[in-house]
């Protein structure tokens, strides 16, 4: 079977020039089906990551808390982080699944690595470019050069509070840098190894990348950038991590770093600013002080669901008054209403308890109004009169509309 050119250019047939051929094959008539993935990125969803964290509610993301680090990102010096017992298919050791050390936390890294973001801004179904910078000091006294592995982009998005204590992952994509680089080989001396461990090269290098954010939802659905008075946050980082490996002492670390971008959900636009089949509607009524035995009835009436930010939001409003009082204004809020879930710990171990029980606590922000007031009434002498709405005498009702700007 032919194969496929990973880092061709757009446009193209998707397969390399020449004789390279697969020593495997395709029959026609069998179930298996080649797919032609995006020349520039490729999402990886797979849970055979060492980086892989959980996106149950009911799992702990100790390892993601490890990597972000306290305070302004500083890590704590000796910090490790909790592998699995699998990566990629290869069978690994006792000392392979024990906590790694991560490079950046050490008093002497043996690589330094960096990003830098073509935009922290992002929509679901797009790609994500930008560049890693690698570093590789030359080796000093008895040190030999660096093993590199398993190398990848991550972009996550989570829930966290402002200590970074209780994180919740929902969103996550990620890929291996050889599938989303064409200049990836140019860091190792040395073939890949039987476990997949390249020789590292001494230099400063430039690696661009482009991971594609899969707009069918196989990686979760990202929500935005959303901060709260609470001291909770909705986070999104784009996090570089390569696993080192000394070959004099066998000993393995995780080199990583990250930079905060945002990731927005992509709609169809043609569907959600579409009127819906069933407005929202809220009725209420009360009695007004003063106003004798009648009620003041009023309706409010939405004819869709979702609304732009910077447009007018139009209200459809209904009056029915039936007290002795004359309706002069009416407004309109935007209020916006966050409940927070705080799971329980065992304050002995620290440990979460059942995920079903859990502190809550609801903050309500406003986050606009707008005022309608009652018009003047025509003067002699005046060919016209400020404002538009006469208001709502008592006994009156009456069907207007008014807006909010989102």
């Amino acid at each position: 079977m032919v194969k496929k050119d990973v880092f061709g250019e757009p446009g193209t047939s998707g397969f390399q020039l020449g004789q390279s051929i697969e020593p495997t094959c395709v029959s026609p008539d069998s179930e298996s089906q080649m797919q032609i993935c995006p020349r520039t990125a490729l999402s990886d969803t797979s849970s055979d990551s060492l980086l892989d964290f959980p996106r149950s509610p009911n799992q702990s993301s100790a390892g993601l808390c490890s990597l972000l680090g306290g305070a302004g990102a500083h890590l704590k010096p000796g910090s490790a982080i909790n592998t699995g017992s699998a990566h990629n298919g290869f069978h690994l050791t006792s000392a392979y699944s024990a906590p790694m050390t991560l490079e950046k936390a050490k008093p002497r890294p043996r690589i330094d690595l960096d990003i830098e973001l073509e935009s922290e801004v992002c929509v679901q179904g797009a790609h994500l470019r930008g560049t890693i910078k690698l570093q590789v000091p030359k080796c000093i006294k008895k040190e030999v050069p660096l093993l590199l592995s398993q190398a990848r982009v991550h972009v996550v998005g989570f829930e966290c509070t402002s200590s970074v204590d209780n994180i919740f992952i929902f969103y996550q994509c990620r890929a291996p840098l050889s599938e989303l680089s064409g200049s990836f080989d140019e860091l190792f001396d040395s073939a890949a190894g039987p476990l997949g461990w390249k020789q590292a090269r001494e230099g400063k290098f430039d690696i661009p990348f482009a991971i594609l954010l899969p707009e069918d939802g196989s990686c979760g659905v990202p929500k935005g950038k959303i901060s709260f008075n609470a001291g909770v946050s909705v986070r999104y980082i784009t996090m570089i991590s390569i696993m080192t490996q000394d070959p004099l002492d066998g000993k393995r670390s995780i080199a990583h770093f990250y930079r905060d971008c945002e990731v927005w959900p992509c709609f169809n636009i043609t569907t959600i600013l579409s009127p819906s089949s069933r407005p929202l509607v809220a009725e209420t009524n009360k009695n007004v002080f003063m106003g004798g035995q009648g009620r003041l009835r009023l309706s409010a009436r939405l004819h869709r669901l979702y609304w732009v930010s910077g447009q007018r939001c139009t209200v459809h409003l209904c009056v029915s008054n039936g007290t002795k009082k004359a309706i002069k204004s009416a407004a309109i809020a935007l209020v916006r209403t966050s409940t927070i879930f705080r799971p329980h710990e065992n304050r002995t171990t620290g440990a979460r308890l059942d995920p079903d029980e859990c502190q809550t606590s609801t903050v309500t922000k406003s986050l606009t109004e707008s005022t309608l007031e009652v018009g003047h009434q025509s003067s002699r002498g005046h060919a016209s009169a400020k404002g538009w709405w006469m208001g709502v005498d008592g006994g009156q009702s009456m069907e207007f509309a008014h807006f909010i700007i989102i």
